[in-house]
C-alpha cells in the first residue's frame, strides 16, 4: 500500500497540480483498508451544526450529510436532495430528499429532521443566523419534501445548504435532550458515509464504514482513525513513516518552516482558495485618533506587508487590496492601493494634526490579536513597522481566546489582527463585517464601528441581486469604497497546507471539498 513515495520540495509546495491527485477512473485503486488522519486541533466533539470549528466541521462530514455538494467548479450537485427547483421569483426553494436513505440507527431520514436541523443550525452555529437570515419560513409537506421561503431573494442561500453547513441530524436522536449538552455530540449518530465507533478525548477516535450509505459502493474505506496532530514535529514524522496518511488544514507560519526536501510524503496548498482564508487588521473607529481616516491610511503605507510574508509565511500568502478573496468572482483587481511608503505615511500624519514630539512619538495606541503565533509574529512586525513613524504600539497578548473574544466583543481594542473566511459568498462572512446594521458586541460582527449610508446601500443592494454582472458592478463600488475608508485593512491570504501519503487516490482538493466527506478516497494497490 506504500509502495513507492513522492518527495516534494518545500519550494515545489504551490506549483503542485491537482492532475496528480485526481484519479478519472478506480481500476487500480484498493478499495478497503484504513486512513489515519491527523487533526489540529483534535475535534472536542462532532456536532458541527453548533460549531464553526475547523476540525469538528471536516471530522463531522463524514458522519452527516447535508442537502447538496459543492462540485469542483463551484456548482451545486445532489447530495441527500436528489433533486431541487425554485419559483420564477425566487422566494421558495422546494428539495426532494433522496429515497430510503436511513441514519446509522436504521432510522428513515424524512424532512421533519432536515427542519430540525435547520432551526438547530440557524440557532445555534456561529454562521447559522448570517445564512438564513432571510428565511421566512420552512415547511414539511410530506416526508420526502423540504420547503423553503424566503422574506427576499437571496443569491447566497444554496452556499448554506451545501456540505459542510447544515449538518442532517435526526431530531429523535438530537431533539430530546439540551442539543449544546447532549451526549450524542460525541457519540454521534448521521446518516453520513461512516459511523462513530469510539471516542477518546484530545487522543483518537474511529469510524467505520456505513453500509447503507446512500451513494452505493460508497464510502472505498473501511475506517477513518483520527489522531492528534498538534505537535507538528510528530505529526509529519508520524506521515513520513506511514503511520498517519493524512493531515489538513496545517498552519502555513507553523509548518514550513520544518518540512524539508527528504520527507517521504506529499504538500500541496490547492483546495484552500474558494474559502478564502485572509488576515485583517481592524482598526476601533470609537478610538481617537483611529477614527481619523488619514491616520489609518498612514498605517497602511508603513507597514510592510512583504517583509511580513517572506519572514511568517515563505511567501505562501496572496497579498491582498480587498476584503474580497482573490479567487472570489467579485473580487477587484488592480494596483496595491496601498505600497509601504514611510514618507507618505509621515506626510498623511502630520495633515491629520499628529506631529512628533520631542520625543520622537505622535501616538501611542494599542494593538492585540486572535491567539495564533502568526498573529502574534504579525504583531511585533507592526509594532517596529509604525514606530518608524512615531506611532508607539503597546502590544495586548490576549490570555485565551475568550479574554480577546469578550475584550473585542465589548469594542474595548484599540487594534486587532483577525481572520475570516470569505466561504465563496461575500453575503456569509464579509456583510457582517461592515454593515452598520451589525454592529453588535459579537465577534464577526461590525465591531470596528464602521458607519457609511454609501457603504450600506451597495450592501443590501448586493444581498437581494441576483444577477451576476450587476451584483459585480455592487461589489467593485463596494471595494473601492472601503478600500478608501480603510475600517479593516486586508493584508494577506495565507494558504493553509494538505499533507498526505502519495498512495492515496481522490483526495478531496477543491473547493469545500477539502472539509467534505471521505467516501472516495482509495488506496492505490500498485
Amino acid at each position: 500500500m506504500r509502495a513507492g513515495y513522492l518527495n516534494v520540495r518545500l519550494t515545489s509546495i504551490l506549483a503542485f497540480t491537482l492532475a496528480v491527485l485526481f484519479h478519472p477512473f478506480l481500476s487500480h485503486a484498493e478499495s478497503g483498508g484504513e486512513l489515519v488522519r491527523l487533526f489540529d486541533p483534535f475535534p472536542a466533539h462532532f456536532n458541527s451544526a453548533v460549531t464553526d470549528d475547523l476540525s469538528i466541521t471536516a471530522a463531522a462530514s463524514n458522519i452527516f450529510v447535508s442537502l447538496l455538494e459543492i462540485d469542483d467548479e463551484g456548482g451545486f450537485q445532489p447530495y441527500l436532495a436528489s433533486e431541487w427547483d425554485a419559483s420564477g421569483d425566487g422566494m421558495v426553494y422546494t428539495f426532494r430528499l433522496a429515497e430510503e436513505t436511513v441514519f446509522h440507527d436504521g432510522q428513515p431520514v424524512t424532512s421533519s429532521d432536515v427542519a430540525f436541523s435547520y432551526r438547530t443550525f440557524r440557532q445555534y452555529h456561529p454562521l447559522g443566523e448570517r445564512l438564513f437570515g432571510r428565511v421566512e419560513s420552512v415547511e414539511t409537506p410530506d416526508p420526502g419534501t423540504f420547503v423553503i421561503h424566503l422574506t427576499k431573494p437571496d443569491p447566497a442561500l444554496l452556499f448554506g445548504l451545501a456540505c459542510p453547513f447544515m449538518p442532517i441530524l435526526p431530531e429523535h436522536i438530537y431533539g430530546p435532550a439540551e442539543i449544546l449538552k447532549n451526549p450524542a455530540n460525541v457519540k454521534a449518530v448521521g446518516s453520513g458515509p461512516f459511523r462513530v465507533v469510539s471516542f477518546q478525548a484530545g487522543e483518537t477516535f474511529t469510524l467505520e464504514r456505513f453500509e447503507q450509505f446512500l451513494r452505493p459502493e460508497r464510502p472505498l474505506l473501511d475506517r477513518i482513525i483520527g489522531r492528534d496532530g498538534s505537535d507538528i514535529q510528530s505529526a509529519l514524522s508520524a506521515i513520513n513513516d506511514g503511520d498517519a496518511h493524512l493531515f489538513t488544514f496545517v498552519d502555513t507560519a507553523k509548518t514550513a518552516p520544518v518540512l524539508s526536501e527528504n520527507d517521504k510524503f506529499s504538500v500541496t496548498s490547492s483546495g484552500y482558495e474558494n474559502m478564502g482564508a485572509m488576515n485583517y487588521l481592524e482598526f476601533n473607529l470609537r478610538k481617537k485618533p483611529l477614527k481619523n481616516r488619514e491616520v489609518r491610511q498612514a498605517i497602511a503605507h508603513a507597514m510592510n506587508l512583504e517583509s511580513i510574508n517572506q519572514t511568517l509565511f515563505r511567501d505562501y500568502a496572496k497579498p491582498l487590496n480587498s476584503p474580497m478573496s482573490p479567487a472570489s468572482a467579485f473580487f477587484k483587481t488592480g494596483t496595491v492601493p496601498y505600497p509601504t511608503d514611510i514618507e507618505k505615511a509621515k506626510l498623511l500624519l502630520d495633515e491629520a494634526g499628529y506631529p512628533l514630539n520631542k520625543d520622537g512619538i505622535r501616538f501611542e495606541t494599542h494593538l492585540t490579536w486572535a491567539p495564533s503565533e502568526a498573529h502574534h509574529q504579525t504583531a511585533i512586525h507592526i509594532q517596529s513597522q509604525l514606530k518608524n513613524i512615531g506611532i508607539d504600539v503597546i502590544l495586548d497578548p490576549p490570555q485565551s481566546y475568550i479574554d480577546w473574544y469578550i475584550q473585542i466583543a465589548k469594542w474595548q481594542h484599540h487594534m486587532t489582527l483577525s481572520r475570516v473566511f470569505s466561504w465563496e459568498d461575500p453575503i456569509i462572512n464579509l456583510h457582517p463585517l461592515y454593515s452598520s446594521k451589525l454592529i453588535r458586541h459579537q465577534v464577526g460582527t461590525n465591531t470596528a464601528g464602521f458607519h457609511n449610508e454609501q457603504a450600506d446601500v451597495l450592501l443590501e443592494a448586493a444581498e437581494a441581486e441576483t444577477d451576476g454582472d450587476i451584483r459585480s458592478g455592487l461589489y467593485q463600488q463596494f471595494q473601492e469604497l472601503v478600500g478608501e475608508e480603510l475600517p479593516l485593512f486586508f493584508m494577506n491570504s495565507p494558504p493553509f497546507l494538505t499533507i498526505f501519503n502519495p498512495d492515496l487516490l481522490n483526495i478531496p482538493l477543491t473547493g469545500r471539498q477539502v472539509i467534505g466527506p471521505m467516501d472516495r478516497i482509495s488506496w492505490n494497490d500498485n
